[in-house]
């Protein structure tokens, strides 16, 4: 059976050659959702992609963001989203049993991003990330840490960014790095 992964758009393209084993790669993104949303629609969202492939899926989360650019002022929204998250893989194994699950840190936005406060909100992903760090072992996710990987952050690299928040092409290109790192051990 071939692994088949839920990532993020461009990275669907620019991943494939950095995977050692043929894989289906497909997008089923909850772009412009919260993962409270995405909670509630996890069924309709793995129909159809699970078939024949239900004991080799793995099933890549990159999400929050959405959530954090509503809420990052509230104070332990952190963990109110951590919550959300674990609320979310809790919910996985009902619609993609035996699937694998990586679970990407959040990145830095810059001032570029109409934010009220960048720096607010970089701290919140920061305190995030802290927590997703830490949940891996207890909740037996496999840490892609996207937050950790200096190219990522649009603070120290604005040319990275395409609007501050997305990245460019070339920084989609280190995210499908980053992940292969973490996906390759795991298709083998």
């Amino acid at each position: 059976r071939r692994p088949a992964f839920r990532v993020p758009h461009l990275v669907c393209t620019l991943i494939v050659p950095l995977l050692t084993k043929t894989c289906k790669v497909w997008n089923l993104g909850i772009a412009g959702r919260t993962l409270a949303q995405a909670t509630a629609s996890i069924r309709p969202d793995l129909r159809g992609h699970t078939t024949g492939f239900a004991t080799s899926n793995t099933i890549v989360l990159w999400a929050g963001v959405n959530d954090m650019i509503a809420s990052y002022a509230t104070p332990g929204y952190d963990a109110t989203l951590f919550a959300a998250l674990v609320a979310y893989l809790a919910a996985i194994p009902l619609h993609a049993p035996g699937a694998a699950v990586v679970v990407c840190t959040l990145t830095h936005c810059s001032a570029a991003y109409s934010i009220g406060s960048f720096a607010a909100y970089n701290a919140m992903i920061d305190a995030y990330n802290v927590r997703v760090r830490a949940g891996a072992a207890t909740y037996g996710y496999a840490l892609c840490d996207l937050g950790a990987d200096a190219r990522l952050d649009l603070i120290a690299n604005p040319s990275n960014g395409a609007d501050g928040l997305h990245y460019t092409a070339t920084a989609y290109g280190y995210v499908a790095a980053d992940l292969a790192a973490v996906l390759n051990p795991i298709i083998a």
